[in-house]
């Protein structure tokens, strides 16, 4: 792992994994300024949203990058447990938080819409389509592992810039060499 704005690797250990759920625990030793925190309650559709990660446009990302969107109200998510975004969600951003206007974690970037995939089967061409595990289902993974959470109350949105430095914060980048 190295966090934002470092440039030494920090190692991480796996301390579990859920394949079904697409959710991975780690452990590692960050020297971070902030910690997350979660919303209280699920999102709801066109709720505003923020996925916060380093995403591969080409080159590799050396600090976190936000892009905005919103929880889509007509695409559904390929599995339950999964709520759709429109937004644009790159390789990279797997794993990373989705944020709610205020900062807080209210879900985890799984996917992307299978644009080719999409457009072979219907004709269409859906583009910026990404996908989130639920709140419930992150809150239950973090649980079951006796992970402590922090939920915040709802405060005001937050710009750009506040977006990026509250996310900086406490998202770090994630390599596995294996």
């Amino acid at each position: 792992m190295t966090p934002a704005g470092a440039r030494k690797p920090i190692k991480a250990h796996l301390l579990s994994a859920d394949p079904a759920l697409d959710l991975a625990l780690l452990q590692s030793v960050l020297p971070g300024k902030n910690f997350a925190r979660f919303r209280a309650v699920a999102l709801l559709a066109g709720d505003d949203v923020a996925v916060v990660g380093y995403p591969l446009h080409g080159k590799v990302a050396i600090k976190p990058v936000h892009v905005r969107g919103h929880v889509s109200v007509d695409g559904g998510a390929p599995r339950p447990f999964m709520f759709a975004m429109k937004i644009d969600v790159r390789r990279g951003n797997s794993g990373g938080p989705v944020l709610d206007a205020s900062g807080r974690i209210a879900g985890v970037v799984v996917a992307k819409v299978n644009t080719p995939g999409v457009y072979a089967s219907t004709g269409k061409l859906v583009t910026d389509l990404g996908f989130g595990i639920r709140l419930p289902v992150t809150l239950d993974f973090l649980k079951k592992h006796r992970v402590a959470i922090a939920t915040a109350k709802e405060g005001k949105a937050l710009d750009d810039t506040q977006m990026a430095n509250v996310a900086g914060s406490f998202v770090a980048q994630i390599g596995c060499w294996r």
